[in-house]
């Protein structure tokens, strides 16, 4: 409880230092934080006013943004277009009800505490609370107001309930369609392992979704969402728009590196096939969950040429259960303090990036994967079953 007591306390501290030097709340002041929220709330304000679809339109989303916030009055401020799947209007459409600083903290705090919710799904306790926020991202999630604390709690939380409440996991899979290169492995594995209650529940999930969506917000708005998302995918992925140090992906490392685009595709899709046949084969052997579990969430980073550093509490996923399976097996003590600086090591790479300025999510995937295949190497040389004892969170 005490190393919890001080992680938050630092949280504390670097809010009320980084507010003291004028990072200030986005429209007052030409501040940062929430700045990425702000435009959620513009499409959700646009949606709330019958125009749903124009939210992909940066030129109309910009001029609203320009008329709530003062956008415009900071030329520093870069664009922050708008190309998510028109599911997401269900949540942003209530959030723009409120004025912006409410739907900043009200994002704030329900995206933390599912975020919080599902690792302790995962883990006991202070466990939990500790793997949870030990991670420096979950504090850039906050403070530019991401969504990658949502991402890893839908993850977190589907994983954690895959097998305990298969209707529950489904609900959690469909919801994840918001993001959805963040899901693409998850129906191959719900297939080959025979989860079809899963795989039911979330297929219709998504069903619902696109229904309440298409009802509320009018059907075209699903062909100018597709439009706009390749745009999204031509700015990020061809034309480099965003510089490549920020893509934390294989995909990324390389274009960074200097690596024209095809060679750099040509790596990414192997690696990612590599790691889709690694996963596919330790769910269908005889590995603990956790591992299990662990190598699902990890290969789920992997896939997606497009990862950015708020997307990083993800890694949260993975080395809960990692922790999980070292504390179901009694770990001995050097094993434990391997994994303890293995995963340390994992969060000192991101307090790193904005120095570096160098994708650190390829290195700290590699890292997981690595720790993965040693654990299984080491569960398999000693004959241990599947699960030797169960973890209960509380």
């Amino acid at each position: 409880m005490l190393v919890c007591g001080g992680l938050l306390a630092s949280y504390l501290w670097l809010a009320l230092t980084s507010w003291a030097q004028g990072h200030f709340l986005m429209g007052a002041g030409h501040g940062t934080v929430g700045y990425d929220f702000s435009c959620f709330w513009g499409a959700g304000k646009l949606a709330l006013q019958g125009s749903a679809a124009s939210a992909y339109d940066w030129s109309t989303l910009k001029q609203l943004l320009d008329q709530e916030l003062a956008f415009d009055q900071d030329p520093l401020q870069p664009a922050v277009p708008f190309f998510y799947p028109p599911i997401f209007f269900l949540v942003l459409a209530p959030l723009a009800l409120l004025p912006f600083p409410a739907a900043v903290a009200a994002w704030a705090g329900i995206k933390l505490a599912a975020y919080m919710a599902a690792i302790r799904a995962i883990l006991p306790g202070a466990t939990a609370t500790m793997t949870a926020l030990a991670a420096p991202v979950v504090i850039i999630d906050l403070w530019i107001g991401q969504n990658g604390l949502l991402t890893a709690a839908l993850l977190g939380g589907a994983l954690a309930t895959l097998d305990r409440r298969p209707l529950v996991s489904g609900v959690l899979i469909g919801l994840l369609v918001y993001k959805p290169h963040f899901g693409v492995l998850l129906p191959l594995i719900l297939a080959i392992t025979g989860r079809w209650r899963v795989f039911g529940s979330a297929a219709a999930t998504v069903i619902v979704l696109i229904g309440i969506t298409g009802t509320i917000f009018g059907w075209d708005v699903f062909a100018v969402a597709a439009q706009a998302m390749m745009s999204a995918n031509r700015y990020h992925l061809v034309d480099g728009d965003t510089p490549w140090f920020k893509l934390q992906t294989v995909y990324g490392a390389l274009r960074a590196a200097g690596l024209g685009s095809a060679p750099a595709w040509s790596a990414h899709i192997a690696v990612a096939g590599a790691a889709t046949a690694a996963t596919a084969w330790i769910w269908r052997g005889e590995a603990c969950y956790a591992l299990k579990a662990a190598s699902l969430s990890t290969a789920a980073l992997l896939l997606p040429p497009y990862l950015a550093i708020y997307d990083l509490p993800i890694l949260a996923v993975p080395m809960a259960f990692l922790v999980r399976d070292a504390l179901e097996a009694g770990l001995q003590r050097w094993h434990t303090l391997a994994l303890t600086l293995a995963l340390t090591g994992i969060f000192m790479l991101e307090y790193a990036f904005p120095e570096a300025n160098e994708p650190v999510g390829p290195i700290a995937f590699v890292t997981l994967a690595a720790i993965i295949a040693a654990r299984l190497a080491a569960r398999l040389s000693a004959g241990d079953p599947p699960v030797q004892r169960h973890l209960a969170p509380s």
